[in-house]
């Protein structure tokens, strides 16, 4: 894995949201060698914030890195409403041979994703009904 040179991309003006950004956009393309230091130095400046522990948990995983990536997910799972940081826990006990609790953590991303399908079909229903009271269409026509 390549190291950063921070003083190359000025260390002093990464901050937070700015190496965040950055590694999220690396795991979002799945150059997840590229986005691991940046999430990594996100970390070191807000340790407790849970996106960065799931972004890098994920890179982790895609890395093949399964040791490393368990604690970073479990520390993101508590705030995972779509079940995606607990599909990779899944995936990284399994391979680690925890097949019970990745059979479990895999249990919790099905709820999860049930659940968040629920919310938002609830929420367009409420939208269309309310359009339907008030004579509009779902599509308007321009």
């Amino acid at each position: 894995m390549r190291r950063v040179n921070w003083r190359e991309i000025g260390a002093g003006s990464l901050t937070y949201p700015r190496a965040l950004s950055l590694g999220r956009l690396y795991v979002q393309k799945r150059d997840n060698e590229k986005g691991v230091p940046y999430l990594q130095r996100a970390l070191r400046l807000q340790p407790d914030f849970a996106e960065a522990s799931g972004l890098l948990g994920t890179a982790y995983v895609r890395l093949g890195q399964f040791a490393n990536a368990i604690p970073k997910l479990e520390k993101a799972a508590p705030l995972d409403h779509y079940g995606n940081v607990h599909y990779q826990l899944s995936l990284a006990y399994r391979k680690l041979g925890q097949a019970e609790l990745a059979q479990k953590a895999l249990a919790r991303s099905q709820d999860l994703r049930r659940s968040s399908l629920e919310h938002d079909q609830a929420v367009i229903m409420d939208h269309r009904s309310r359009n339907l009271k008030e004579g509009k269409t779902a599509f308007p026509l321009q």
